[in-house]
């Protein structure tokens, strides 16, 4: 923190009269005027920092995670995924590795949660039989790091056993012991009107039988795995170029077919702003424009909760905590023995992409097991109904409010991508393997979160 000028002070202290101090006070006087004027005018010289020097963002928030009650005997955290990269939800896969950030450094504290897994293969039916799978294995919380209308089967089911649930990727059913990390459709709509440039003539494109909230639509698209592609990026094209300077078009679906729209946007010479759904963040939407062709241009845009890694960079208590996390997942990607949550491979090859978000939810569920004396998860859903956690719970980025359906007291920003590595985490093993950063300019905060 910076201090506060003491001019006040200065100025209104008592005068002595010159006539009073002799000569060689006076000029000891001077020097010393000079000396401080030369230290605080002189040129902030800073030796330069590698990329890698994470010097810069020492974290003050300690590595270690030690639970208040020491109460973590027999914590089980479900968490739901999605595999195979056709099936929806499948994006957050590597982004979920961020659970696994958490469990270390609730080992270091020595006090340990266990964490299993369940895939919901992208289908309701499978997402209740993962709820059914975790509930059998005795899980006091369950996460779903999944997204799409497909996750409805895990809430339903969860509920009809009393199973709280913290959804981090996707905001859908909550409520009635149902959190969400992710924006709902109100934060988004208005986060989409924030985003969209003056008097924009938005062009929608989106998957068909999707109703989607946008300011000022002037066409719409519709597309499902039929439609020629190419094709509709060669209309919008024309369409864009009638609208001239206001045209903004927003993409929406999953990571994959955004990338492959987006490229072929590219290819046809659109040159408005791209705004794409939430799905874009994930590291899937990078690996698949670069792999179609495309490129990670300056207008490309999307809406949500700043949890970029430039936080870290921040002196306040966000950043710290981010700081913090990421330290962690350094940490974890330098040593080969540390696994994903599936134990298939090491983590280092997910630390590129291990999100913040899947590390707060499994922090939630620690803290608000640990608080209750029996294993029952209906004492931990009236807990946790009642928490406010943050830095000094070592959450990464903004507090949590679980009082509220949608905790996170961040506000939905403006988000703009950049291949600019921080160099603030490990990078991929492959040089070519595509990275996005995302972005929040400064003054671009949309306060969309009621207290």
């Amino acid at each position: 923190m910076t201090p506060e000028p003491q001019l006040e002070e200065e100025q209104t202290s008592r005068r002595v009269p010159l006539t009073i101090i002799g000569w060689g006070a006076l000029l000891g006087v001077l020097l010393l005027v000079i000396v401080v004027a030369a230290h605080l005018l002189r040129p902030d010289i800073r030796p330069l920092r590698a990329p890698g020097d994470t010097e810069a963002i020492a974290p003050i928030v300690p590595q270690e995670i030690t639970l208040p009650n020491n109460n973590n005997r027999d914590a089980k955290i479900g968490i739901i995924m999605t595999y195979g990269e056709d099936a929806e939800g499948s994006e957050w896969v590597l982004p979920a590795q961020g659970a696994a950030v958490a469990a270390h450094r609730l080992d270091l504290g020595k006090t340990p949660v266990q964490l299993t897994v369940a895939n919901d293969k992208g289908t309701s039916d499978g997402a209740r039989d993962a709820v059914e799978k975790l509930k059998s294995e005795g899980v006091q919380g369950i996460i779903i790091s999944s997204s799409g209308e497909h996750i409805k089967g895990a809430t339903n089911a969860a509920r009809e056993s009393s199973i709280p649930v913290i959804e981090v990727y996707d905001s859908v059913d909550t409520g009635r012991g149902v959190w969400s990390l992710a924006p709902n459709p109100e934060q988004l709509s208005q986060a989409y009107v924030q985003a969209s440039q003056p008097s924009t003539q938005s062009i929608v494109i989106a998957p068909k039988d999707t109703e989607v909230k946008i300011p000022q639509v002037a066409a719409k698209h519709a597309y499902d795995r039929d439609t020629d592609v190419r094709e509709l990026a060669q209309d919008v094209k024309k369409e864009s170029q009638s609208y001239g300077a206001s045209a903004n078009i927003f993409v929406s679906g999953s990571a994959i077919r955004q990338a492959k729209i987006v490229k072929e946007l590219q290819y046809a010479g659109v040159t408005a702003q791209i705004l794409l759904s939430p799905q874009a963040v994930s590291p899937i939407f990078a690996r698949t424009l670069v792999a179609e062709g495309g490129t990670v241009s300056a207008n490309l845009t999307t809406v949500g909760y700043n949890m970029s890694d430039s936080l870290a960079l921040q002196s306040d208590d966000p950043g710290r905590g981010l700081a913090a996390f990421l330290e962690a997942v350094r940490v974890m990607g330098q040593d080969s023995s540390y696994m994903t949550l599936q134990d298939d491979q090491a983590f280092k090859s997910a630390a590129p992409y291990a999100d913040a978000r899947s590390h707060n939810a499994v922090l939630a569920f620690a803290y608000a097991i640990d608080k209750v004396h029996e294993r029952k998860p209906e004492a931990v859903t009236r807990v946790l109904e009642s928490m406010r956690l943050d830095a000094a719970q070592a959450i990464a980025g903004d507090a949590l409010d679980f009082t509220h359906e949608n905790p996170t007291t961040a506000p939905v920003q403006t988000l703009h991508a950049t291949e600019q590595s921080l160099g603030l985490r490990p990078e991929p093993s492959n040089d070519q393997e595509p990275r996005i950063v995302w972005f929040a300019e400064r003054g671009t905060r949309t306060e969309t979160y009621n207290e």
